[in-house]
């Protein structure tokens, strides 16, 4: 009994921290109030109020802010930032020389009125909305109307569409702007999650019930920034969200159902929708026969591996994943991967006549998708199937045929009960309806459920939304949000460094209209935003090792999308053309071969394939080789916040693949072009182009000795060294 007497101690002591904790977190489902400006000590400092919040948590700390980067190092900060494009040579001395005390502002206002800044920002919310132009999963078809929601958001960004307008079009356009075709487009955020089509017998009620989960769970995410997906069987473990609340959102969007909507005259629709029928209708047939020769082979591969597998290997799968205990999970998770049955296993187990078959059909399959017609130009949405709502119910462990008590819409309880952070259990049982259903006497064909709920999440009454959107915005522009799980205000989620200052600044986007330029700005303009992030601070080192009261600027590495985006504008190859649908790029035969029945199709148009990373065609199950070296995100769940790896691989890729021997290939084309063979101009206008500065003199004896001591012919050397310019650190990072 004494030796457990420790442990006990060390138990209670932490759930007492624990619990200090959740009410600190819970400060999250609180209403909104903006703070006063806090005092501080060094205000000749602080250039607006971000740095007066910024300030005084250093001044607690008894720290300071580091110095002000160099001029030059700033502009290349601000580009990549918010136009996720290197400046040019000539936009940096255009900068240095502007001498006037608002050049900063001046530049800050240029680049927001850029078109490319909706095309670097809208790539973070379509992060959040996992966008792909595909469905996932085995099949993995394209959605050939996807690239609209895309579009939609780049302009909605760049036109600075208004917090509460922004919100509502995705939510319910069709309800608040039925006349207005553009903004239909925002309704494709209901049809982005991934989407499972399956041959064979389908369940109606369980393939429904995907769909209103995956609506639910990205609202949750976005909007509201919380884990609303865990009490879709359970009641959250965490936060007070009971299940049943799962479930009274989830009516919002009972009555929907997905449709594309027309923007074609209806005889030309009708005519090509005919054809489009037949031709589904013939590769159905075709994946029905694929499937009735795999179906065999997979299930007895399938009884082969499982025969194989431990008792308490099985027993863990027998039970839900959500009640696995976290030795159950491993097991599970070894075990399904053994129980991926894939193409290759099955061609290989079957005989010689049922293989010779198999070809057959699947090259059969691939001649029918490579003759795929045109889609009919459509809108991706979802709309109400009348004033006729099918009744919501809660369900039991999450399964749609065991269904609970019945529910109604209404908002989560603890954020419309100001200050409520304890679940009281009268929620657990309260039915009454908090939206009044619509009378057919209105003559409306919606019911109007999701209008309430736009209204609502873009409304001062909610106390998330607002401080979720800020925080992402604050989390690109320094590194880290806020709060450093942009999709987790919860108990399980990060504590606010600043909750103060998110208040603020949530209370300044509701002030300001739901403009979001005006708190770009804000940012940017800041003394916070323009520090140096290479300082000698020991104390500060000791104090705040991770720099989370933000005493230096982050040095951030270039994201996948950015990353490629710098090459093509640094090679002279960037394709500026914007929108339309995503351009296919060229696979390597490795990755191509991992497509389903070889659909993959690339642009035979060349100039296409320079085109912003954002208008690149996103397939879940194959992205472009070095966007994911890079860690660009998966597509089936939100990614709020992206991971920033360091592995063998990038280095691979940057030195070794096709992509970036070409792109040093048009770099060197460009640079001879402009500076002939002469090494040292050569060398001085590589070091401008791809890092903004004047190569030193050591760097600039490397490089003229590189370029005059080569082997092979002039453009294959300075080829070679333009790829050894792509992988300094310098050109990676921003500091």
């Amino acid at each position: 009994m004494p030796r457990l007497l420790p442990a006990i101690l060390l138990l209670l002591i932490t759930s007492g921290d624990t619990v200090g904790q959740d009410e600190e977190r819970a400060w999250a489902y609180t209403p909104v109030r903006r703070p006063a400006l806090p005092d501080v000590r060094n205000t000749d400092w602080v250039a607006n109020p971000v740095d007066a919040f910024i300030l005084k948590g250093l001044e607690d700390l008894d720290l300071g802010p580091s110095p002000q980067a160099p001029r030059r190092t700033l502009v290349r900060r601000l580009y990549l930032d918010l136009i996720g494009l290197p400046p040019t040579p000539a936009q940096i001395d255009r900068f240095l020389s502007d001498t006037r005390p608002d050049a900063w502002t001046r530049l800050v206002d240029r680049l927001l009125a850029s078109p490319a800044y909706g095309q670097r920002w809208a790539q973070h919310w379509l992060d959040v909305v996992r966008y792909a132009d595909s469905d996932g999963f085995e099949y993995d078809d394209p959605r050939p109307h996807a690239w609209r929601y895309r579009d939609w958001v780049i302009e909605s960004l760049n036109h600075d569409r208004p917090f509460a307008r922004f919100i509502g079009e995705q939510i319910a356009a069709d309800e608040l702007f039925p006349d207005d075709p553009r903004a239909l487009s925002a309704l494709g955020l209901h049809r982005l999650g991934p989407l499972r089509m399956n041959a064979g017998t389908q369940d109606l009620a369980k393939n429904r019930q995907e769909r209103l989960t995956e609506i639910v769970d990205v609202v949750g995410s976005a909007f509201l920034g919380v884990t609303f997906g865990c009490a879709r069987c359970h009641d959250h473990k965490f936060d007070p969200l009971p299940q049943a609340d799962y479930y009274r959102l989830q009516a919002f969007f009972a009555a929907s159902r997905a449709v594309d909507l027309p923007l074609v005259p209806a005889s030309e629709r009708t005519r090509r929708e005919t054809i489009r029928k037949d031709w589904m209708s013939k590769r159905d047939t075709i994946r029905k026969q694929l499937e009735a020769i795999e179906a065999p082979v997979r299930k007895r591969l399938l009884e082969q591996i499982r025969s194989r597998l431990g008792h308490d290997t099985l027993a863990a799968l027998a039970i839900d994943a959500a009640n696995r205990t976290p030795g159950q999970s491993r097991l599970a998770s070894a075990a399904e991967r053994l129980l991926m049955v894939g193409e290759p296993d099955i061609r290989k187990a079957l005989n010689s006549a049922k293989r010779r078959e198999y070809i057959v059909v699947q090259a059969r399959l691939q001649a029918v998708q490579a003759s795929e017609p045109d889609a009919v130009a459509s809108v991706m949405a979802i709309v109400d199937r009348g004033l006729e709502v099918p009744v919501t119910h809660r369900l039991v462990r999450g399964d749609p045929h065991e269904p609970g008590e019945e529910v109604f819409p209404s908002f989560p309880a603890v954020m419309v009960e100001p200050g409520k952070v304890v679940r009281p259990p009268a929620f657990r049982q309260r039915t009454r309806p908090s939206i009044d259903e619509v009378s057919e006497s209105d003559g409306r064909r919606s019911s109007g459920r999701r209008a309430e709920l736009a209204g609502w999440l873009g409304s001062r009454r909610n106390p998330l939304t607002a401080r979720v959107f800020v925080n992402r915005i604050w989390q690109h522009h320094f590194g880290q949000g806020i709060v450093a799980t942009p999709n987790d205000f919860g108990v399980m989620g990060a504590a606010a460094t600043h909750p103060e200052l998110l208040d603020w600044l949530a209370a300044e986007l509701v002030a300001g209209d739901g403009h979001i330029k005006p708190l770009h700005r804000l940012m940017v303009l800041s003394a916070t935003y323009r520090q140096s992030s290479v300082t000698e601070n020991p104390r500060a080192v000791v104090a705040d090792p991770e720099n989370q009261m933000l005493w230096r600027a982050r040095r951030r590495r270039l994201e996948a999308e950015a990353l490629r985006d710098s090459l093509l504008a640094v090679s002279g190859q960037l394709n500026r053309h914007s929108g339309g649908p995503g351009v296919r790029l060229p696979l390597p035969a490795e990755v191509a071969a991992l497509q389903y029945k070889g659909s993959w199709k690339a642009d035979p148009d060349l100039f296409q394939h320079n085109r912003r990373s954002i208008y690149l065609f996103v397939k879940r199950n194959n992205r472009p080789p070095l966007l994911v070296s890079f860690d660009a995100p998966g597509t089936m769940v939100s990614c709020g916040r992206r991971n920033e790896s360091s592995h063998a691989g990038q280095a691979l890729a940057l030195l070794n693949s096709p992509e970036l021997a070409s792109q040093a290939r048009a770099f060197a084309s460009r640079l001879e072009g402009h500076s002939g063979r002469a090494p040292v101009a050569v060398v001085q206008h590589a070091y401008r182009l791809a890092l903004g500065r004047e190569p030193s003199p050591d760097e600039l004896s490397l490089g003229r000795a590189f370029l005059e001591n080569g082997k092979g012919p002039f453009a294959e050397t300075l080829a070679d060294y333009c790829l050894v310019l792509f992988n300094l650190d310098e050109f990676l990072y921003v500091e």
